[in-house]
């Protein structure tokens, strides 16, 4: 009786001793996870958005340009064809 509740006794030993390793590991995660919020949050503000929204207006007008070309396109395809 005496040797299993040795037993027991080294068992909830290395439990807790696992339980603190955790513990140390769980804060490492929180701290990590404050340092991505405020990175997140700095470059939420960095950008305002307007750096953003500046990109996809050129790339708007990139698609409007090309959309344009391909009318051109379509235009000197069909004026080909009637002289064929």
């Amino acid at each position: 009786m005496e040797e299993t509740l040795k037993l027991i006794l080294d068992k909830l030993n290395s439990m807790d001793k696992s339980i603190n390793v955790i513990q140390k590991d769980v804060g490492s995660f929180k701290e990590d996870v404050k340092g991505l919020k405020r990175d997140v949050i700095r470059i939420e503000n960095e950008h305002d958005g307007a750096k953003l929204d500046s990109l996809m207006d050129g790339y708007k007008m990139l698609y409007e340009g090309q959309e344009e070309i391909k009318k051109t396109l379509d235009n000197h395809e069909v004026k080909l064809l009637k002289i064929k």
